[in-house]
């Protein structure tokens, strides 16, 4: 492996998602599955899956909470509150130089309140965002949650 590939490993790189299009961002400049070889490789390229996974599971977590909002009284009028996720987010994967866990995948993205103007989910507006990091490990072959 070249240095500078080696320097890339340890100091990591980001993968920007939008609406699920995916960009290198940062210190590497090529794809997640181009940079290094073997394990390195192979690591890069499940931490982009296993991200668009988990992302995927957010997404059908928000349409669950959007199907059974909570609902409170706001003066006489009943309101609607749910949680839903940004479409938008990010990942880094570091080496970490340990050898059971050699590598860190990051996931970073934003948790969004919705409040509803009536009891249903149809006129919502994102009333606050909270930003999310999520750390993984990277252990025998696979990322753990």
């Amino acid at each position: 492996m070249s240095n500078r590939r080696q320097s890339a490993l340890r100091r990591g790189f980001t993968i920007v998602c939008v609406a699920g299009s995916v960009a290198v961002a940062g210190v590497a400049t090529a794809e997640p599955a181009s940079l290094g070889t073997g394990q390195e490789s192979s690591a890069f390229r499940a931490f982009g899956k296993f991200a668009k996974s988990w992302m995927a599971d957010m997404e059908k977590r928000e349409q669950r909470n959007r199907a059974r909002p909570t609902v409170a009284k706001q003066g006489a009028q009943p309101v609607a509150s749910y949680t839903g996720y940004a479409p938008e987010w990010d990942v880094e994967v570091h080496a970490t130089g340990d050898a059971t866990s050699p590598y860190v995948g990051v996931l970073r993205y934003k948790e969004q309140n919705y409040t509803c103007k009536d009891k249903t989910t149809r006129a919502c507006r994102i009333s606050s965002f909270t930003p999310v990091t999520e750390v993984f490990p990277y252990r025998n072959g696979a990322w753990k949650y």
